[in-house]
């Protein structure tokens, strides 16, 4: 064996722990491996499992705090302990516990390595990639894009600098302006940079299939637009990931600068279901202040699940457990949402079905105005108009089937009930599900929403995708 290989092997054979996290006495590898928490970045385990990091567990800045606080606790120890990490190994859809010893010491200080089968995460670097390809369509005027115009775009990208180009109006001869700027995480970025990342077999199905397809269609009819109306158009396309967006559903957005509208796009990538989630708690908070969020959730639903006489909101507080209370808040809900979509509808009932579409309108734009969604598939895209939503409210022959389903997790041994909505065909329209994380003692529950097929087939305004 040569020396380098000797070296790499024992490189790789080597765990993780406090120790190699803090090792170059600054907080450059600390830093780097909490980013990876954030992020969801894949790893391997010493048994060359794949692990991947739970983001909803450490979206939680407190749990970030907490194993920050033991890293730096234990680099002070002579001898070194493994400590937790929350995540999912290989296809588990649950999230476990996992000693870092059973994780191969970390790569290298303030810098994730990419390697040919990981990336950070898709969703966020399909955010980048389609910017580039909508900017890419718009500079090149009438003509069609293709793989190689979206790589010229991702060489020149910095982050957070701001290009620009410029397309000649085929009438006035003119140049109208156009201008990119995206702000991303480190690690995202340096995926958008690498020189393989079109070829990347998580990404090229989505280039091949569904952005680039999008840019030429979708785009396309504001490029042609552009490059014909005779007028002098500025166009700056905006992709900032580092905000805080909780008030903001939109991913991409291009502003012309001469007429002041705005087109703004959410983007969704692979077979992301979820269109909100809410967290029902702290694992600390009282049942009191619990109920409160519950509540307030299905209250935008137009459902009241305090029950007669608050009997169920006193039985929820009254609880000694976050999972049996909501089992209590899971079945008031299903009553009510049954009660309501139960039979003929009447007036009453309609204005119910109204309230609910509303939220979902929100729940999937917030409080945003001519959004597209669009959902990037290996098979093709899908822009969403969740407006379309009104006019299946008003629809007297539309009603739902609701059915209340309950599982037990087999990580947490908890229930974890859900209410799913059925078309009037038995289509799977929508999902209210609960959502288990963190320490199996002490599990921490959120409250999610999520679209199925049937909402994607009444609010698909276009697609790519051929019906059989």
């Amino acid at each position: 064996m040569r020396f380098t290989d000797f070296k790499t092997t024992l490189i790789e054979a080597a765990v993780l722990n406090a120790k190699s996290l803090m090792k170059e006495k600054n907080d450059d590898r600390l830093n780097a491996f909490i980013n990876i928490l954030k992020t969801g970045v894949p790893t391997t385990t010493t048994t060359g499992e794949k692990f991947t990091p739970d983001t909803e567990y450490y979206s939680k800045p407190q749990n970030l705090k907490n194993i920050e606080n033991e890293i730096r606790t234990q680099a002070q120890a002579r001898a070194q302990k493994p400590f937790t990490v929350v995540g999912f190994i290989g296809d588990n859809e649950n999230s476990q516990e996992v000693q870092s010893n059973a994780l191969k010491k970390f790569p290298g200080a303030g810098s994730r390595q990419s390697s040919v089968d990981d990336v950070a995460n898709v969703g966020e670097l399909m955010e980048i990639l389609h910017a580039s390809a909508v900017y890419a369509r718009l500079i090149s005027g009438t003509n069609p894009i293709g793989e190689a115009d979206v790589q010229r775009i991702l060489d020149q990208l910095g982050n957070g600098k701001k290009i620009e180009g410029k397309g000649e109006d085929v009438k006035s001869k003119k140049f109208d302006k156009f201008t990119i700027m995206i702000r991303a995480s480190d690690d995202i970025f340096r995926d958008a940079k690498r020189p393989d990342i079109l070829q990347h077999p998580k990404v090229a199905p989505l280039m091949k299939n569904a952005v680039i397809p999008d840019a030429n269609d979708n785009t396309g009819d504001y490029a042609n637009k552009y490059a014909t109306n005779g007028e002098y158009d500025e166009v700056n396309i905006v992709g900032d990931g580092l905000s805080d967006q909780s008030g903001t559903k939109s991913d991409i957005s291009f502003v012309n600068s001469v007429t002041g509208k705005t087109a703004k796009f959410s983007l969704k990538a692979n077979s992301t279901k979820e269109l909100h989630q809410v967290g029902l708690g702290k694992v600390t908070a009282s049942m009191q202040e619990r109920y409160a969020i519950a509540s307030e959730f299905f209250n935008e639903m137009g459902i009241d699940v305090a029950g007669e006489e608050e009997a169920a909101r006193k039985e929820f507080e009254s609880a000694t457990d976050i999972a049996s209370a909501n089992v209590i808040l899971f079945r008031q809900a299903y009553n009510e949402f049954q009660r309501v979509f139960e039979g003929e509808f009447d007036a009453s009932e309609r204005t119910a079905m109204r309230q609910l579409m509303n939220t979902i309108k929100t729940f999937a734009r917030r409080q945003e105005d001519g959004i597209d969604v669009k959902q990037f598939t290996s098979k093709g895209y899908f822009i969403l108009d969740v407006e379309l939503l009104d006019k299946l409210a008003e629809d007297e022959k539309f009603n739902f089937n609701v059915k209340y389903i309950s599982t037990i997790s087999p990580k947490f041994n908890i229930p974890v009930p859900k209410i799913r909505f059925f078309d009037p065909d038995g289509k799977d329209f929508l999902t209210i599900r609960t959502y288990a994380g963190g320490s199996p003692d002490n599990p921490y529950l959120r409250l999610k929403v999520d679209k199925g097929e049937a909402f994607k087939k009444y609010t698909t305004k276009k697609t790519n995708i051929k019906k059989k």
